[in-house]
């Protein structure tokens, strides 16, 4: 997995929340060599994500953005959590739907 330490200290400069993309340059920066040498980027890409989703410091606040959880208050926190969920809940229903479509009309097809 990839170290967040260095993405602590950079969103420590921001004053907002920053988007994977501006973090993945600056870490893509600090960590050209060992993405050239040792791994391709698109796993490093994703061993970052991974590795946000797990460090405790930090936090998805929306739309693939991520901030620092001490810029918070408890209450903030406990309410990007609650959409994040519902969110997630959300997309789980759709997914359902989706496929509950598709085995309708695989059953329509089916019978005919």
């Amino acid at each position: 997995m990839v170290k967040t330490d260095h993405v602590i200290k950079f969103l420590k400069t921001q004053d907002k929340p920053v988007s994977f993309d501006v973090i993945w340059k600056n870490v893509k920066a600090e960590s050209m060599a060992s993405i050239t040498k040792e791994l391709p980027e698109v796993t490093m890409m994703s061993d970052l994500h991974l590795s946000l989703m797990e460090e405790e410091k930090v936090i998805m606040v929306e739309d693939n953005k991520w901030f620092l959880k001490e810029k918070y208050s408890l209450k903030d926190l406990s309410e990007i959590e609650k959409d994040r969920l519902t969110t997630e809940e959300t997309l789980l229903n759709m997914e359902e739907s989706e496929e509950s479509e598709e085995t309708k009309e695989m059953l329509f097809k089916f019978k005919k």
